[in-house]
């Protein structure tokens, strides 16, 4: 039994020098400017756990600060789809991940997550002012108006101010469509959030 023992505590020694080696290695391969290999690197390490996953979060988000957004995508998707990771890295994953699309341009899939975690993440209002903004880019006055109110509700910080310009970008894009109906009801609705804005 103690012959046992002591094999597999110096198999689990040598896993973790041979992990450690193979980090290095990929932090080698990022300072020689060699993306590809440093990336392949890092998702070939079998295990990813408490020790390896700050690894892994600092990887995509040096490689989404140099703009190698499909790198990023990578990095994050991979610790999303591991098998029992802790959940709280779960979320900071799929967080990384909505901004990894965000900042690719692909705001359909950014607000997928970002809407599915201001329903069931731990803290939805980060993700409902990162939909907030998506909605800003989008010219998406009413739904950025909706996010920013939930905003409020989940306790973000409240900006009458925003809200009012929305309603006033809604009163114009009704007035281009000819009707002045809709256009008096959202600078009301500008007036009431905001008064004296429209």
């Amino acid at each position: 039994g103690w012959a046992i023992t002591a094999g597999r505590s110096l198999l689990r020694k040598r896993r973790r020098v041979k992990r450690r080696e193979r980090y290095l290695e990929g932090v080698r391969y990022l300072l020689d400017d060699q993306s590809d290999r440093a990336l392949e690197v890092f998702l070939g390490l079998a295990e990813l756990d408490d020790s390896t996953v700050d690894t892994h979060f600092a990887l995509g988000s040096l490689y989404r600060r140099r703009g190698e957004v499909d790198r990023a995508i990578k990095v994050h998707q991979h610790i999303v789809d591991r098998v029992g990771l802790d959940p709280r890295h779960r979320e900071t994953a799929r967080s990384e991940l909505a901004k990894d699309f965000f900042r690719a341009g692909l705001f359909d899939r950014a607000e997928e997550i970002f809407n599915d975690m201001a329903d069931r993440g731990r803290e939805p209002a980060v993700a409902l002012s990162h939909l907030v903004r998506i909605h800003e880019i989008q010219h998406d006055w009413k739904q950025a108006a909706a996010a920013h109110q939930r905003l409020v509700q989940a306790g973000g910080s409240g900006q009458p101010g925003a809200i009012a310009h929305y309603y006033c970008e809604m009163a114009e894009e009704a007035l281009l469509e000819k009707d002045s109906d809709a256009a008096r009801a959202q600078l009301a609705n500008a007036e009431r959030e905001q008064p004296g804005f429209s």
